[in-house]
């Protein structure tokens, strides 16, 4: 364009001191030439203007919308709630184009991936969300963690959570850990609900599933919510117990209440507790991926590891227990083998311990998964008699492994 810029005023003047030389039939073809180079650049010249219009409508519309998402990000703005989150579902996807890596964070698309606007006006269905909206972010007033010793019903506990209608809980998405290493950018109450939120989605089709594969047991409640919500999330939790035992021993309370603070809401505490020598035994069988052993394979796990990973039991995760309790947080003490025995009385505890409704169904579809008896695992490993005391002893200690023994 920059060309044609340059030769038509040069055209336009140098033809008057031209045409009183030339022939009828060479004038008539400079006419014609001139004509044709006139409209061209016109031409070129309307739809380059047209273009940047174009361009800067989209740029503008863009700028918009990154602003107000970053808002929303920090604040939840009322604007975004309004301008993104219109059918009642409210997925919330109206914020960018996001891509999903593997491990469940999200990163932004490329810039090919961006460059169509069409996303703006089709949000995507319930089915197909992962980010929460606004509305619903704002309604979250709990953060739930769970506290306590690998092998111990977590699983079942926070799944069993998860199926309620108002609460997510993700199944050990290490929210301590990610948090310590997160940029601040995604220290926000939208990042941190959407992280957990994905990962509950992701596992109603695989740990959580009411289809498993033969053989395998499985923590999917049937008829329930898990992965999904009605409404409101009033509770949003991470099982993770025994890491994040581990995680307030050695790095203490500071980064749980910068999580707090930042977050602005309440944190409670869930301390599941099971037998220490059944949890101790299967921490030694599941180190070799074992369930349970015969007779004669009862001598490979060895008295001497057994000790070490009893010892490591009250060192390192009885430890953390502590000093999560001497946090200004609520926390319920729960006993495995009282939520086997008695799901539906358990469940009310829980539900009121977190100010939830407890719905019939929910508790009915719930119990229907547990199992009618806790397993006993302590008698498949051999145990040193010194190590049976040291235990016994160490329980002592402490009131919540108050009427445990190896025998009970």
């Amino acid at each position: 364009m920059e060309a044609d810029v340059r030769v038509m005023p040069h055209a336009i003047v140098v033809l008057p001191r031209v045409i009183p030389s030339l022939s009828p039939i060479r004038v008539m073809v400079a006419i014609s030439f001139i004509i044709i180079l006139s409209v061209l650049f016109f031409s070129q010249g309307k739809s380059t203007t047209l273009g940047r219009l174009s361009f800067d409508d989209d740029v503008g519309h863009r700028e918009d919308h990154f602003e107000r998402a970053s808002t929303a990000a920090n604040g939840c703005s009322m604007e975004k709630e309004t301008t993104t989150t219109a059918n009642t579902e409210g997925d919330g996807h109206g914020l960018l184009a996001l891509a999903t890596r593997e491990d469940g964070e999200q990163e932004p698309a490329s810039p090919r991936a961006r460059s169509s606007l069409s996303w703006l006006s089709s949000p995507p269905s319930p089915s197909s969300s992962n980010s929460l909206p606004c509305k619903v972010v704002k309604n979250v007033s709990t953060l739930l963690l769970f506290v306590g010793y690998p092998r111990s019903c977590h699983s079942l506990i926070g799944s069993i959570l998860d199926a309620h209608p108002n609460m997510i809980v993700a199944h050990e998405y290490n929210l301590l850990g990610k948090w310590v290493t997160w940029p601040r950018s995604k220290r926000t109450r939208q990042h941190v609900f959407d992280a957990l939120y994905r990962t509950s989605r992701r596992q109603r089709e695989t740990i959580r599933s009411t289809h498993p594969p033969p053989g395998r047991y499985s923590y999917g409640v049937p008829n329930q919510w898990q992965g999904s919500y009605r409404d409101e999330i009033t509770v949003i939790g991470d099982k993770r117990g025994a890491l994040t035992s581990r995680f307030v021993d050695m790095a203490g309370v500071s980064n749980i209440e910068e999580l707090r603070r930042t977050l602005n809401l309440q944190i409670k505490f869930i301390h599941v507790v099971r037998n220490p020598y059944d949890i101790i035994a299967t921490m030694s069988l599941r180190k070799n991926n074992l369930r349970t052993v015969n007779k004669e394979q009862k001598h490979l796990y060895n008295s001497t590891y057994v000790n070490t990973i009893a010892r490591r039991y009250f060192t390192k995760l009885v430890r953390g227990v502590l000093k999560a309790k001497q946090m200004p947080h609520p926390m319920l003490d729960l006993r495995c083998e009282n939520f086997i025995k008695d799901t539906a009385a358990e469940m009310r505890r829980l539900c009121k311990f977190l100010g939830v409704s407890c719905p019939t169904g929910y508790i009915r579809d719930s119990t229907g998964i547990v199992r009618s008896s806790p397993s006993i695992t302590r008698h498949h490993v051999s145990w040193l008699k010194s190590t049976k005391e040291f235990v016994q002893r160490k329980m002592q200690d402490y009131d919540f492994l108050d009427g445990y023994s190896f025998e009970v």
